[in-house]
């Protein structure tokens, strides 16, 4: 699928962010960059990208991660909220050998099926995160719903923001996790991209624990006045997300 205009639609990752299929662990030092691409597919022809995706895009995402050039990818469709239906997310860990990702990519992709893709897209964005936490459970690789907080905050809040993200809100993320309302969670970095410089991804099994989730979450958050205020005061832009796994993928990619 495409690259800016001839790109693929690398979700994951969400995705993941978040939310890719980098091994499920309690929690990894290894450093990882998650490439996101969101994309908005006519919804007309959701059967016919994913099928192309599927049938072409998957094995060569495979070869690539079994041959080390990617350490994992997911794809997921648009549940709630955002400007995107489609998101495919690459992991690895590190982008040194980007170039090489693309090269071998578009080199085993069948042109016929890439000028398909291109009448299919009618909007695209790109990002790429670096993972600054990431924890999970040890059934993260059956995650089926991803949500996604975005925010934009000023440059020079960055610092006490993840201070106070650290000691405030890290403890409650990490008790959920404990008591399986999520999956795992991530942290990301701005690296390249819009305008957002700090993500946060949490990951579900189940539909109805995003709600124990966000009602414990934010329980806790809006009872502490001075906290809400605090953390409040450094956003200039927030957006939220949530995505549901593309199904029938591999049992490889998770």
């Amino acid at each position: 699928m495409l690259r800016p205009l001839k790109f693929i639609s690398i979700q994951l990752i969400g995705a993941c962010l978040l939310f890719s299929t980098v091994t499920a662990q309690e929690e990894t030092d290894q450093e990882n960059m998650y490439y996101v691409a969101d994309y908005n597919i006519k919804w007309e022809s959701i059967f016919e990208w994913n099928k192309i995706y599927r049938e072409h895009s998957v094995p060569i995402l495979q070869s690539l991660e079994d041959e080390g050039v990617i350490s994992g990818w997911s794809a997921w469709m648009h549940n709630t909220g955002g400007q995107y239906n489609w998101r495919l997310v690459v992991a690895s860990s590190t982008w040194d050998n980007y170039d090489e990702f693309w090269d071998e990519y578009l080199s085993r992709f069948p042109e016929e099926e890439m000028e398909k893709t291109g009448h299919i897209v009618t909007a695209h964005r790109d990002q790429v995160w670096n993972a600054d936490i990431i924890k999970y459970a040890d059934n993260a690789d059956s995650t089926q719903y991803i949500y996604e907080a975005l925010y934009q905050v000023n440059f020079g809040n960055m610092e006490q923001w993840n201070k106070t993200m650290n000691e405030k809100e890290v403890p409650l993320w990490d008790k959920a996790l404990e008591d399986n309302m999520i999956s795992g969670y991530v942290v990301l970095g701005h690296n390249t991209g819009d305008r957002y410089n700090h993500g946060r991804v949490y990951l579900f099994n189940e539909w109805d624990k995003m709600d124990d989730f966000q009602s414990y979450v934010m329980g806790n958050i809006l009872s502490d006045e001075e906290l809400w205020n605090q953390m409040g005061s450094k956003i200039i832009d927030h957006t939220d997300t949530i995505w549901e796994r593309v199904h029938k993928q591999t049992e490889d990619s998770n």
